[in-house]
Parts: structure tokens; sequence; C-alpha cells
């Protein structure tokens, strides 16, 4: 008779919330009409709507806003990159397969499918699809408002990292505004009166006099200019860390003449990496009550695709899961912190194809960029010398004709395709039909998103590329643009 009871009463628990809900009427729940800061994009109804829509109308609260943001930017890497990288990490995984968050992006420019850095990183700085090598400017030349601008006007501090040149297409695009990506003299001059609070990068030729080997007008010093305006210059890692420990308030640091080194340069090793400056800079922005905005971006991996270097390639990876490690330890220990990593398009169709043993890969694979700068198309015992180099992997007479027939800069892109074709690691093919324009060796394929921390939610599903900026003020309070 008890367990009769006992069941009895569990059935009569079990259906007492149907029996309410049968008789309580449905209750709506009101969306503002305006949106307050931090807002959720939420829609009122199943059906997809524009972004622009979802910001401004059809919001609910989400909380606190999010006060320290990092937004990440891989340049060049398409997703077979992070196979790449997984499969050459010693515990076949990377720090993004612990984000929480994935989605896919889709970056097409507005003509044609296939974008470029300028494009991209206009549309990831402005919330407006990029007209290709174009930085932060329409389809006429008018310069469009930033983000980072936005963020500073609003007492947030921002900051630029890159391991390319802060005048490169990327970092430029999200504090200066050119019709042409290449007026880097003009980036710089605009960078430097931006009043961004931390700028870290290489490329001091652009800073620097005509007469001192650089590419500003002659008498124009873009380094003394910084100086007067407030800014702590820096062009070492000593200079660097004494800028941290004294709690600088705005820092100028250029540590190279044109990109940041590879790693098999030797001036690598006394040159900060990009894991360096990214730890300088949070340690930098942390300190400011009011929260910030800083962009990194893992600017070398472009050119190791560009180019072929796949082994080159497996050294930027590592360098960038060392950053992106440095970045997420700091976001799970703050509440209010938030990253997100995105590529800007693909580079030269990476494909890791049936042959491709990561053993053998590992054992035998080089630099093929620093193979070039010692073992010229020229030199008589080229095949000898390309066989003592990886044992066990056959050159032939065709592979020496189709290198000898390399002109200048071809060279080290030759022989990093023969190279890494007969490792398992393919790329589109060295010479192909179709022409050559401003995004030559690009790809127009969907891109990743990972993220981490504050309102990450906001960044799953399918986005396109000029949503993402607008998805991030959203995260930190306000409607942009």
């Amino acid at each position: 008779m008890n367990h009769l009871r006992r069941l009895l009463a569990l059935v009569a628990l079990l259906l007492l919330p149907c029996l309410t809900q049968a008789q309580e009427p449905a209750v709506t729940v009101p969306i503002p009409a305006t949106p307050g800061p931090a807002d959720l994009i939420t829609p009122v109804n199943p059906a997809p709507i524009p972004i622009d829509e979802a910001l401004r109308g059809r919001l609910r609260p989400m909380g606190k806003p999010a006060r320290k943001v990092i937004l990440v930017i891989l340049d060049g890497l398409a997703a077979s990159g992070l196979t790449f990288a997984r499969a050459l990490s010693p515990r076949e995984s990377i720090e993004l397969d612990r984000f929480p968050i994935v989605g896919r992006v889709i970056g097409k420019p507005p003509q044609g499918e296939v974008n470029d850095s300028a494009g991209a990183a206009s549309a990831l700085a402005t919330g407006y699809p990029g007209p290709i090598k174009r930085l932060a400017v329409d389809e006429l030349g008018r310069p469009r408002r930033t983000l980072f601008e936005e963020a500073r006007q609003r007492g947030f501090k921002v900051g630029l990292i890159s391991d390319t040149r802060l005048t490169h297409a990327t970092p430029a695009a999200f504090g200066a505004h050119v019709t042409d990506r290449d007026e880097e003299a003009e980036a710089a001059r605009q960078l430097v009166q931006s009043g961004f609070d931390l700028m870290l990068s290489g490329g001091i030729k652009y800073f620097l006099p005509a007469e001192e080997g650089g590419m500003q007008p002659i008498g124009r010093n873009l380094l003394t200019e910084a100086a007067a305006a407030g800014y702590t210059v820096v062009k070492t890692r000593t200079e660097l860390a004494q800028a941290v420990s004294r709690n600088a308030g705005r820092v100028l640091g250029l540590f190279s003449h044109s990109f940041l080194p590879f790693t098999y340069d030797p001036a690598f090793r006394q040159t900060p990496t990009l894991a360096e400056l990214t730890a300088a800079a949070l340690a930098l922005l942390d300190r400011h009550p009011q929260g910030f905005l800083l962009m990194v971006e893992a600017g070398k991996i472009d050119p190791c695709l560009h180019l072929y270097d796949a082994a080159e390639l497996v050294a930027q990876m590592h360098e960038t899961n060392l950053a992106l490690r440095a970045i997420a330890d700091f976001v799970r220990t703050r509440p209010d912190a938030l990253v997100v990593v995105v590529p800007d398009h693909g580079t030269n169709g990476l494909a890791i194809v049936e042959s491709f043993d990561p053993e053998r890969f590992q054992r035998l694979a080089a630099s093929t960029m620093a193979l070039a700068e010692r073992l010229p198309a020229t030199a008589p015992d080229l095949l000898p010398q390309l066989a003592a180099t990886f044992p066990g992997v056959a050159f032939t007479e065709a592979d020496l004709a189709f290198l000898q027939a390399a002109s200048g800069k071809d060279y080290p892109r030759r022989l990093g395709y023969v190279v890494n074709r007969k490792l398992g690691v393919e790329f589109l093919p060295f010479q192909r039909e179709f022409p050559k324009g401003e995004a030559y060796d690009h790809t127009g394929e969907d891109l990743f998103l990972h993220a981490l921390g504050a309102h990450q939610g906001l960044f799953g599903g399918v986005t396109r590329q000029w949503e993402i900026p607008r998805r991030l003020a959203a995260a930190m309070g306000f409607v942009f643009p």
C-alpha cells in the first residue's frame, strides 16, 4: 500500500506542470522598440532577418557588456590550415579546438567571389563590405568610420598588433583610410595621428624620412612626431618590457624594417614574437578601467602560403598557437573578456593529400624560402643538393628544368611547389590558366570563426564578414555603425 501511495504521488508530481500549463495563458515577452546597451541579437520570428534590423529593433537584454575584446585575424588561413597544424602538433590538438563557439563566415567582397586582405580587413573594421585593395573607404573613396575609432570615442583603449608591417593592409585598415593599400607612407601618417593607444608591429621604414632610408618625404620623421604626440616609441624587446613595467600610456613599437623576421632568420630570436607582443599589449591595456579593443594579426601565415613554404607555415602556426593560448588564458580568467578568431581569406589552396605522413614531413621538411636563399636555381649541383637536404625524396630532370626556368622572385615559389608536393602537401598549381588580379593566389571558400568569452554566443552560425564588427559592438554594449 505504501508503494502504491508513493507511486500515485510521483505521478501527480509529474503531471502537475502539464496541468498548470494547460490552464495558464501563454506569456508574451515584450521586445523593446529601441535597443539598449549590450543587447543580444534575438529574432522574434524564426525567419532570418538582416543584422541591422536585429540590432536596432529585435533585441533582448543580455547582461553586462564585454569590456576586454580581442579580434584575432589569421591572414590567408583556410580551414585546411587548422588540419595541417593539428596533424603536426605533438598532442594532435590546437588552442582553437578548445574554443566553445564555432561559426562559418562568408567572405565575399562587393564584386566577385575572392577577397584580398584590404577588402576583408575593411569589412572587419567598418561593418560594410570592403572594396578590394582599399582601406576603410567606400566605392567613391570616402572614409568609413572603423569600430576601433568608434570604441576610442566611447572611452575604450584601442590597440593594433601585427607580425607584418603596421602599414600593411590588415592592421592599417583599422585606423587609416586610403584608396590604395600600397599607400603605406600615408597610412603611417594617419596611424600616428589616430590617437590609438598601442601599436606594435614592423615596417619602421614607412615612418622614417627619405634621407634615413625611409619612405616619408625628406625631413618628415613620424617617430619624432609620435613621441611629440605622447607615444613611447620602442624598437627592441627590452624597450617594450620597460614600457610595460612603466605602464606607458601610449606605445608605438616598430621592431623591424619590414615584416617581423621569419623563424629561420637569425634575427627572429632578437625580435619580440607575436605571443610576446600580445602578452605585452594585454598587460598594458588590461589596466584601463574603461576596457579595451585589440586587433591581433598573425600575418606571416599568408606569405608562407603565397610562397608554398609548408615548413615555415608550420612554424608560423606554432607561433600563432602560442599567442592564442596567451589570449585564451587571459579571457578565461576575466568574465568581461571576449576573443573572436577569424581568417580574412584563403591563400593558394593548401590541401593535405593521401600521401602526407606527419612523421615523414617533420623529419624531412625545411623552409623552402630559406633554402632558396642559400641554394640558387643556377647552382650547378642543384639536384644533388636537394637530394642531400631531403634524403629519400626523388628529384627528376623535369624538376630541375622547372626550377631553372625561374626568374627573380619566382624561384622560392617554384622550389616550395616542387618540394612540398613530394611531401604530401598540395597547393594551387604553380602555372595555371586563370589570370592574376588584385587578389592573386587567394581563394574564395567560406571561412571559419571561433569565439570564447563574454557573449560568445553572438558569433555562432553563419555570418557575413562585415557583420562581425557589428556583433562585436553589440557585445561591447553599443550599436555600430
